[in-house]
């Protein structure tokens, strides 16, 4: 077949055009836009954060192995004599309580300390 000849096909303008039904359009339109709100939600989660999710709050101060200030309920500090002949090992601390761990050679000494009255425990553990 060369340029000059004519189409092989016979009867070129008497096939229908199939088009495609309008419950098929509306949805293929419907999931454009779900798929384009989806990337929005996305790109903004990603900028923001997750407002639900609790932000950690983490300390600095080289103070709270000693002493921390609690004036909202009602006393400035807290004092924690350390063991003797003893080496400050871990510190862990949650919403209510304070736990120091203390090590020599013959013990392990956890101080566990009450944030909301100020009381002390202390558990003495051999080594």
């Amino acid at each position: 077949m060369t340029a000059k000849e004519p189409n092989v096909t016979s009867n070129v303008g008497d096939e229908e055009i199939v088009t495609a039904p309008l419950a098929l359009k509306i949805l293929v339109v419907v999931l454009g836009i779900a798929i384009i709100g989806m990337l929005a939600l996305m790109a903004y989660k990603i900028m923001n954060g997750d407002a639900s999710k609790p932000k950690k709050i983490v300390s600095t101060q080289a103070s709270i192995l000693g002493h921390q200030k609690n004036t909202v309920l009602g006393f400035d500090e807290i004092t924690v004599v350390k063991p003797a002949d003893s080496i400050l090992v871990e510190v862990k601390s949650d919403a209510t309580s304070i736990i120091l761990q203390y090590k020599n050679d013959k013990v392990v000494t956890l101080i566990l300390v009450d944030k909301t009255t100020g009381q002390e425990s202390r558990v003495i553990l051999p080594e």
